[in-house]
C-alpha cells in the first residue's frame, strides 16, 4: 500500500486473498430514497429515514455501531448515535456521514487523522468532523476524506503522502485543510485505494492531485501532483469516479472516458494498456451512473442495466474471467445506484432492494453468509430485517453468524453453482493465488514510487 501507517489486524478469512484487499469510494446524495456505499471490504446503507446501517469487516468500528474488535457483521447492524443523514461514504477502514443541516461525522480508524476530529484516536461511534458546515458532499479515500462545500471549495484532512489532499504539501493533516486552487466544484472523488482525487468543476472539467505513477491523473505524465492540475482533453464531463490507480469520466452524452491503471482490462477499452491521457470506452453509450473499484468498473445504464469491466468475479457476470470490454451483470435490471469496491460490488434496484456480487470473506454483501458469489445475490441490506433488527442481533457477528443467519437470506451458503454462484473450491484456490499476486504487485508499485 502507499500508506506508511500501520493497519489494524484482522482474522485471516481462509482465504489469503483478502489479506490485502482496498476500497473504492462511492459518495451518494440523499434524496429521501435508499443509498448504497462499498468500503475496503465492509458496505454502508442508507435508509429513507435518514439511519444508517453496515454489514462487513468491522475490525476497526468503521460500521460505528460501538464493537471493539469485532471480526464482522454478516447481516445489517445500525451505526449509533446518528440520524437525520443525507449521504454516505465508506472509506479504507473509516466511514462518513453528511447530514442534512450540513455537518459531517466520521467513525472508524484514525490513524492518520481521517476523521477530523484533531486526533488520531479510533471511534466506535459517530464523532463531528471540526470546522466542516455547509457541506454538500463527502468521500473517504485511503486514510483521508474529502468535503464539497456549497460554496464550492473542497477541503480536505489525513494521510497525505502522495499529495493526495492537494494542499501543495505531503503533510498529513488532523483537521481539515482547504485544497488550493479549486472554486466552482460539483463532485469529488477519493480513490480508497489508492492515492488520488478527481474534481469535477460546474464548468465540466475535471481536476486531479495525488499519486500519479499509472498517469491516473490524465495529465499526460506519471508525476505526483501536490496541487490540482486539469485533466487533459476533458470537457463536458457529468460524473466522476477514482479507482485504486483508474480514472473514470461520464459525460454528459452518455459516453465513459477512462484514464490509468488497465492490467486487468478495468479502463474498458479492449486493451490492457495502461494510458496517460484519457480515451473513450468503446461501444458504451447511455450510460448515467459509473463506480471505479480496485481493478473493476461498474456502469449503469438508463435502461436500468448494469455492465461491468476489469477483474473477473469482482462484478457478477457468473465467471472469474477478466474482461476488457464491458459486460452485462447477469440479473440486473432495473437499478437505480450502483457501488464497487475491491472484490464486491453492489446494486440498489428501484424496488428499493440491495443486490451483491463478488467477494464476501467478511460478509460484505450482507447476505447473512461469508460466501463469494458470481451471480449477484439479494442482500439483507434494505429488506425488512435491516429496519427491525437489534445491531446487538447474534445472528450479525463474529465469523459463526454465517450458518446460523443464512436462512434468512434470500440464498444459501453451501457453495453450489446454484446458490448465487459460488465458488468451487478449486476457483476459491486460484481466486487465492490471484489475490496474493496482486498484492505482491502492489506492495512493488509502493516500494518504486512513493517518497
Amino acid at each position: 500500500m502507499l500508506t506508511t501507517t500501520t493497519k489494524p489486524l484482522r482474522k485471516l478469512t481462509g482465504l489469503l486473498v483478502f489479506a490485502c484487499l482496498v476500497s473504492i469510494v462511492l459518495t451518494t446524495t440523499y434524496g429521501g430514497t435508499p443509498k448504497i456505499a462499498v468500503g475496503f471490504d465492509f458496505s454502508l446503507y442508507l435508509d429513507s429515514n435518514g439511519n444508517v446501517w453496515g454489514v462487513g469487516n468491522d475490525t476497526a468500528s468503521q460500521l460505528g455501531n460501538n464493537s471493539i474488535h469485532t471480526e464482522h457483521y454478516a447481516t445489517p447492524v445500525q451505526v449509533l448515535n446518528l440520524t437525520g443523514v443525507q449521504a454516505v461514504s465508506a472509506g479504507d477502514y473509516h466511514s462518513l456521514f453528511l447530514k442534512s443541516d450540513g455537518t459531517v461525522w466520521a467513525v472508524g480508524y484514525n490513524a492518520s487523522g481521517q476523521l477530523g476530529d484533531g486526533t488520531t484516536t479510533q471511534r466506535t461511534t459517530p464523532i463531528q468532523v471540526q470546522g466542516m458546515t455547509s457541506v454538500q458532499a463527502i468521500a473517504a479515500g485511503e486514510e483521508y476524506s474529502l468535503f464539497l462545500k456549497s460554496d464550492g471549495t473542497v477541503w480536505a484532512v489525513g494521510y497525505n503522502g502522495q499529495g493526495q489532499l492537494g494542499d501543495g504539501s505531503q503533510t498529513n493533516r488532523l483537521v481539515p485543510i482547504q485544497v488550493q486552487g479549486l472554486t466552482s466544484v460539483q463532485a469529488i472523488a477519493a480513490s480508497a485505494a489508492g492515492s488520488h482525487s478527481l474534481f469535477l468543476k460546474i464548468d465540466g472539467t475535471v481536476w486531479a492531485v495525488g499519486f500519479n505513477a499509472n498517469g491516473q491523473l490524465g495529465d499526460g505524465t506519471q508525476t505526483l501532483r501536490t496541487t490540482p492540475v486539469q485533466v487533459q482533453s476533458l470537457a463536458g464531463v457529468r460524473a466522476i469516479a477514482a479507482g485504486y490507480a483508474h480514472s473514470m469520466f461520464s459525460k454528459s452524452d452518455g459516453t465513459v472516458w477512462t484514464v490509468g491503471y488497465n492490467t486487468f482490462g478495468q479502463l474498458g477499452d479492449g486493451t490492457q494498456t495502461s494510458r496517460t491521457v484519457s480515451v473513450q470506452v468503446p461501444g458504451l453509450t447511455g450510460v448515467q451512473a459509473i463506480s471505479a473499484g480496485e481493478f473493476h468498473t461498474l456502469f449503469l445504464k438508463a435502461d436500468g442495466t448494469v455492465w461491468a469491466v476489469g477483474m473477473g468475479g469482482a462484478f457478477g457476470d457468473g465467471t472469474m474471467t477478466n474482461r476488457s470490454t464491458p459486460v452485462q451483470v447477469q440479473g440486473m435490471t432495473d437499478v437505480q445506484a450502483i457501488s464497487a469496491g475491491y472484490e464486491h460490488s453492489l446494486f440498489l434496484k428501484n424496488d428499493g432492494t440491495v443486490w451483491g456480487a463478488g467477494g464476501n470473506g467478511e460478509g460484505e454483501i450482507g447476505d447473512g453468509t461469508t460466501t463469494i458469489r458470481l451471480i449477484a445475490v439479494q442482500s439483507l441490506l434494505g429488506s425488512s430485517s435491516s429496519s427491525s433488527s437489534s445491531s446487538s442481533s447474534s445472528s450479525s457477528s463474529s465469523s459463526s453468524s454465517s450458518s446460523s443467519s443464512s436462512s434468512s437470506s434470500s440464498s444459501s451458503s453451501s457453495g453450489s453453482s446454484s446458490s448465487g454462484g459460488a465458488l468451487s473450491d478449486h476457483a476459491l484456490g486460484l481466486l487465492a493465488v490471484a489475490g496474493l499476486l496482486r498484492c505482491a504487485q502492489r506492495r512493488w508499485l509502493s516500494s518504486r514510487y512513493s517518497n
